[in-house]
């Protein structure tokens, strides 16, 4: 059964591409094969593109697959100023061919570069940082107490702190929709009291307000 399926898929594959080319067309994963084929079986294209583009930036370098690295090493490969952003922890597009081989030897492909480790986090309260280092620290390729910790930055308002705790300790331990429907419903009271005392802007006001929210039924 599954050489026949493989066998169709095959030959629906052939047909497929016959009808791009037909069609002088290129479908999304395309761009980016074709595009490496052309950079790296073409020298002259490969030193104008790498003249052309001396600086390369790339976001999320985590999640990159096999073709985006071959990219991003044509073009970086004759002045090699590349920058990339990534937390190996966050690799979580692998069923879409992304490897976090990609981020973890970077420093193996490039060893003049310099690595600048961001531990401010702008974004959470401590409270969050502390469920997620939880579920991080069981990764299997390291302890990341001595090796990477992220710290709040603060400048945010913390709210709710033995709430908010409660919250996280259930969603870590795998709550479902109902029962945090049934936790909000519980603490209703509390819930309209802490937004009238945080008021209707800030940090606070915005967390209490969707909690609110979804206790009448305007959000789900």
């Amino acid at each position: 059964m599954g050489d026949f399926r493989l066998t169709r898929i095959a030959k629906l594959y052939v047909e497929y591409e016959r009808r791009l080319r037909e069609a002088n067309a290129l479908d999304f994963d395309d761009l980016i094969l074709d595009t490496v084929r052309l950079l790296e079986e073409h020298e002259d294209v490969r030193s104008y593109y790498q003249n052309k583009f001396r600086y390369v930036l790339i976001d999320e370098y985590q999640d990159t697959n096999n073709l985006q690295y071959r990219l991003a090493a044509a073009l970086a490969g004759k002045w090699e100023n590349i920058c990339v952003v990534g937390d190996d922890d966050q690799s979580i597009y692998r069923f879409r061919g992304a490897t976090i081989e990609n981020i973890l030897s970077f420093e193996k492909q490039y060893p003049a570069c310099r690595t600048i480790r961001l531990e401010a986090n702008y974004r959470s309260t401590k409270h969050i940082l502390a469920a997620s280092h939880a579920v991080i620290e069981k990764n299997e390729k390291g302890d990341i107490a001595a090796d990477k910790r992220v710290e709040p930055a603060g400048g945010y308002a913390e709210f709710g702190e033995d709430f908010s705790t409660e919250i996280l300790g259930r969603l870590v331990g795998g709550i479902g929709h109902q029962n945090m429907v049934a936790l909000l419903d519980e603490r209703q009271d509390s819930i309209c009291d802490r937004r009238c005392a945080a008021g209707e802007e800030g940090a606070a006001g915005a967390a209490f307000q969707f909690a609110h929210r979804f206790l009448q039924g305007e959000v789900g």
